[in-house]
């Protein structure tokens, strides 16, 4: 179950999404990342237990963009998503449907203000990512600067990117990083002082 609520009613004017699990006994809340300023989600499916999208919709400064999150059996992470015209366009999905594999089909509208068209996003897993390749902790030093930590494989050479937001097309490379033996990666993004909020990926 997926939505969206205000902290506080009359005083929060952003509302934050939310993700309800049923564990077999109840309902319990779960933990869901709010990139903007707004989110709200309004779709969800699993193509299995460990392998669940919900989408929707979240408010940057100055854009109305689509949000797509997925469960990997334990927990839930941004996953970049199309946004077409970028900030000039009212982007939202409203809907979701996976099938094993994945091959998953999100639909929504695009607008540009005077006229709104179907918006249709399609996503196949067709070269994933190695399980073990996540960034499992970010931190803000008391210097500005970000602690990034993560895991992949041992011994081996990453591409850590970066975005000031999670539009189509935003990340750019920011370092060369490499795991030790055990599989561990760190970085300290000293340029991060400079932005309010900064994303992260690594890719192979």
């Amino acid at each position: 179950m997926v939505g969206a609520y205000y902290g506080d009613f009359n005083n929060d004017t952003d509302p934050r999404a939310f993700i309800l699990q049923w564990n077999g006994t109840k309902w319990a809340l779960s933990n869901s990342p709010n990139p903007g300023s707004g989110n709200a989600l309004t779709g969800v499916t699993c193509a299995s237990a460990s392998d669940c999208w919900t989408v929707g919709t979240f408010y940057d400064p100055s854009a109305v963009q689509t949000l797509i999150e997925r469960w990997d059996g334990t927990a839930w992470s941004i996953f970049a998503s199309e946004n077409p015209g970028g900030s000039a366009r009212r982007n939202s999905l409203n809907a979701v449907t996976c099938t094993s594999g994945p091959e998953c089909w999100a639909v929504g509208v695009s607008s540009d203000g005077a006229r709104s068209v179907t918006l249709i996003e399609r996503y196949v897993n067709a070269a994933p990512l190695p399980a073990e390749l996540q960034i499992t902790s970010i931190t803000r030093l008391a210097n500005g600067h970000i602690l990034l930590q993560g895991i992949g494989l041992a011994n081996n050479a990453y591409r850590l990117e970066a975005s000031p937001d999670l539009s189509a097309g935003s990340f750019e490379f920011l370092a060369a990083v490499n795991s030790d033996s055990s599989g561990l990666i760190g970085f300290e993004d000293a340029d991060a002082a400079n932005f309010d909020r900064r994303f992260y990926r690594l890719a192979p």
